[in-house]
């Protein structure tokens, strides 16, 4: 049987030091991470538990947002990373709270216009938002690249999503394991995957969902990997969207690796 589900080499997953996948169904969306935050330049794992996704409602939307790539800047004479962009982008997403925007493309441009960024130190790795969920009940996906490289402009994207089609970013090499049901991988391995497109639904996105992102935070895994062997992993988490609008969240327990329903976070840290 030919699988639908397109390998993370493919232009619409994006190799990065950070695991998100983002699953759509008629149902609902399902969109998972890992909860680790490492600094490239020193090498250091500084958590384990970093909240990557956020839900946003009200004024016509119910989303979910999640971000890779930079997550810190540092402003000019100021401390190493005092910019924090998670709480930056935050800000901009409480300011839009009770405003109108036409369209899912009008909502990410406003949100980029109301990031109050500082002058800062450029040529740092591009910063990606992803958007994912219903505006005005329509089921949409985006996209925001912020670049700080002093040159380019942010880049929007937005389009209708693709039943069953996995999307997000992460370790290729893992992916590809996870695919080809190397023994390493075995136990994350579920017969969702060997689905067509057209045959996801909400029960089985989740399940391919907690598959990925519990080998991309297999710390055994991902030794596959030696590139990205130390920015991934931590807790995973993930939280379901369903097409009424109600959130759903879970998190992967690192000690047993079982997948556990949890209240809806509200710090930036995951249980």
């Amino acid at each position: 049987m030919r699988w639908e589900c397109e390998p993370i080499s493919h232009p619409w997953l994006a190799e990065m030091p950070t695991s998100i996948v983002q699953i759509y169904t008629p149902e609902g969306f399902v969109v998972a991470a890992d909860g680790r935050e490492y600094d490239i330049t020193s090498g250091e794992t500084l958590a384990d538990n970093i909240r990557k996704i956020f839900p946003v409602s009200g004024k016509g939307r119910a989303l979910l947002y999640s971000i890779s790539g930079t997550n810190k800047l540092t402003s000019l004479g100021g401390v190493k990373d005092d910019l924090n962009l998670l709480c930056l982008l935050h800000d901009s997403v409480s300011k839009r709270s009770d405003s109108r925007c036409k369209s899912l493309w009008h909502y990410a441009e406003a949100l980029i216009d109301a990031i109050d960024l500082p002058e800062h130190e450029v040529d740092d790795e591009p910063t990606v938002i992803y958007l994912d969920g219903y505006y005005d009940r329509r089921s949409k996906r985006g996209t925001i690249k912020l670049f700080h490289n002093g040159e380019k402009s942010p880049q929007i994207s937005v389009d209708d999503p693709t039943q069953g089609k996995i999307e997000g970013c992460g370790s290729n090499v893992v992916l590809n394991a996870l695919r080809d049901n190397l023994e390493i991988t075995a136990k994350y391995r579920t017969p969702s995957w060997r689905l067509q497109r057209s045959e996801i639904t909400l029960v089985t996105a989740l399940d391919l969902a907690r598959s990925y992102i519990g080998a991309q935070c297999d710390d055994e895994v991902r030794q596959l990997d030696p590139k990205w062997f130390k920015s991934i992993g931590g807790v995973g988490h993930l939280c379901v969207l369903r097409a009424s609008g109600e959130f759903e969240w879970m998190f992967r327990n690192v000690q047993t690796g079982d997948w556990i329903a949890c209240d809806p976070p509200t710090g930036p840290t995951v249980p």
